[in-house]
């Protein structure tokens, strides 16, 4: 199962909701929307963002990688590879 970076997020948002299901903001709140912010991962599983730095995202991947999406841009390599020392198991 592939699942893109929306889906993640999808799912997030989904299972953050209190009521459980995604029934539009409370009076006074913002909607949530979803954003795809970088293609062509695979299986992200977290993503974070330096304090004083908005324009990096940090994508943590299922198979051991961190990748840096940089002002929108998914940047070549990984900024952290530790697929010889992990294993995902199928899970």
């Amino acid at each position: 199962m592939n699942l893109s970076l929306t889906g993640l997020l999808a799912l997030t948002v989904y299972f953050s909701c209190s009521t459980g299901g995604l029934t539009g903001p409370e009076p006074g709140e913002a909607p949530v929307e979803l954003q795809l912010v970088a293609g062509g991962l695979s299986f992200p599983l977290y993503v974070t963002s330096p304090p004083q730095d908005p324009s990096r995202l940090f994508i943590v991947e299922k198979r051991g990688t961190v990748r840096i999406v940089r002002n929108g841009v998914l940047q070549p390599g990984f900024f952290l590879d530790l697929r010889g020392r992990v294993t995902t198991g199928g899970e």
